[in-house]
This record gives structure tokens, C-alpha cells and sequence, in this order.
């Protein structure tokens, strides 16, 4: 594209990916702007294949453990991106809303990253953990932002709650998770290779 003095040019690229790409596999572009004797170039990379929790299809694709007494759902209030984003659910004073994933891990190291956002008094906690342990957590009035957890290879568990303490109720009382993007996922195959004797080509 050609663009001249003081002008915005947008340029959109459609991308194909082989689906012999390995799964988490980063895609590198780069962006070459020329001008004269002059050139610049932004380099930009997008790791391909992976899972994302949206909630544009609801709860679907992953086999979430939901609270059954105060349940996350999937709402139109305030998404970080899309549509929809995930609630956490109605609850009372010493009462908690927990949502729990497990999830098996392919690399060595990799990580988890999700945007939240809070709507609730300062003494409500929405607290993040990796295998029982406490991550992160936050409270208050807090707009959309994303944030990125490490992981290790093996088995995981990714647990979300939000918690209510004795007192004190302020704003929607609620928390939200949206666009939450998964480690490479381990994959078990299973093959045959045949009766014994038999030879596999």
C-alpha cells in the first residue's frame, strides 16, 4: 500500500495456517514501512491453534466443574470483547461463587492469561488459583484488564472464585472473566499397531 503525507491507510492481510502447524506454534509477520533512503520494520507474532474461552457459545468447548449453588453464567453486561462475557454468580455475605477447570499441559512452561473485571465492595475478593494456590486477587471498582499467569508441564488446576465477607455490599456485587486464553493443551493418542507378529507400514 502506498500512502501519502498526512494520510491513515488500513490494511487488512487474510491468513491461511496449515493444518500440519503444530499447535501453539508462533506465527511471525512482519511489517516493512519504506520511505525513500528510509525504512522501518515491526516485527509481530501470534501463537496459533490455541483455546480460547470467549463465551460467545456459552460454557461450551470446556468441561467446566460449576458452582452448583451460585453458578457462573454467561452474560451480555460489559464484555471485554464480543458479546457475551462470564458472571460470577448471586451470592449473600459468607457465601462464595466458584468456577474450577482442569487442564493438562503440553510444554515445559507456558501460561495462562484472562481479562476481569470487579464490581464490588472493597472487602469482596475475586481471587485466582493455580492447584490450590492463591495467585492473585481483586476487589473494588476495577475496569477490564488482562492478566498473565505461568504454567508448568503435567496436570493443572485453574480455580476462580468470587468471596463475600460478613459485611458490606457496594456496586453490581458481582465479577466477570472474559477471553481467556489456555496453554498449549496435552493431547493423548492411541494407535494399533496391529496383532502381535504383524508388521505396521
Amino acid at each position: 500500500a502506498t500512502v501519502g503525507v498526512n494520510e491513515t491507510v488500513e490494511v487488512s492481510y487474510e491468513v491461511t495456517v496449515s493444518a500440519a502447524m503444530p499447535k501453539g506454534e508462533a506465527a511471525v509477520f512482519t511489517l516493512t514501512a519504506t520511505s525513500g533512503a528510509y525504512s522501518n520494520a515491526n516485527t509481530i507474532s501470534h501463537r496459533v491453534g490455541l483455546e480460547v474461552a470467549n463465551f460467545e457459545n456459552g460454557l461450551e468447548g470446556f468441561e467446566w466443574e460449576n458452582d452448583p449453588e451460585h453458578p457462573w453464567t454467561v452474560v451480555a453486561t460489559e464484555p471485554h470483547s464480543g458479546n457475551y462475557c462470564l458472571q460470577s454468580g448471586t451470592i449473600g455475605h459468607n457465601q462464595t461463587s466458584t468456577l474450577t477447570l482442569h487442564f493438562k499441559v503440553e510444554n515445559p512452561t507456558d501460561e495462562i492469561r484472562f481479562f476481569r473485571r470487579t464490581d464490588c465492595d472493597s472487602h469482596d475478593n475475586l481471587k485466582f488459583f493455580i492447584d490450590g494456590t492463591e495467585m492473585q486477587q481483586w476487589n473494588g471498582t476495577l475496569n477490564w484488564r488482562e492478566f498473565v499467569f505461568d504454567v508448568t508441564q503435567g496436570e493443572h488446576t485453574f480455580t476462580c472464585t468470587y468471596e463475600k465477607d460478613a459485611s458490606g455490599t457496594s456496586g453490581a456485587d458481582h465479577v466477570w472473566l472474559d477471553d481467556i486464553l489456555f496453554p498449549v493443551s496435552h493431547i493423548d493418542y492411541a494407535c494399533n499397531a496391529g496383532a502381535d507378529q504383524q508388521l505396521c507400514q
